[in-house]
């Protein structure tokens, strides 16, 4: 089996550990927030190999392995690294996630616990100019 072939049964069987989202789950600072395998599913293709794939899975995993004090923890804390990031917001409910690319560029989400919803958010660096009629 090559290191492709490897790769892909990898993904597949971590991808298919994750949770699906359940309507009986309810939310709140006292719950740990779960990232499920629709979220992860959206999250899959803004990253650009197996291998960055494979490792915002692991560090999805570990999150999702985390009780609610312990991503509370982790956020007061601040322990992301050069390449992920994930905390709980303000309200202790909804998490951010960044993915760092390496070449400058990076993802940023923000997603729900417990749902497929997940948002992207972009940076928006240059200025308005209201006399080029929009144009940037």
């Amino acid at each position: 089996m090559d290191h492709t072939t490897e790769t892909a049964h990898a993904l597949f069987d971590l991808f298919q550990a994750f949770p699906q989202p359940n309507s009986m789950h309810r939310t709140g600072r006292h719950i740990a927030s779960t990232i499920t395998q629709p979220q992860v599913a959206r999250i899959l293709p803004l990253l650009r190999n197996h291998e960055d794939r494979l490792g915002v899975m692991r560090m999805i995993k570990w999150w999702n392995g985390l009780d609610a004090n312990e991503q509370m923890w982790h956020t007061a804390e601040g322990h992301g690294n050069h390449f992920f990031d994930i905390y709980l917001c303000e309200d202790g409910v909804t998490m951010e996630v960044s993915i760092y690319r390496g070449d400058g560029d990076a993802i940023y989400l923000r997603l729900d616990p417990n749902c497929k919803h997940v948002i992207r958010e972009i940076s928006l660096d240059k200025r308005w100019n209201p006399h080029t009629l929009g144009t940037w």
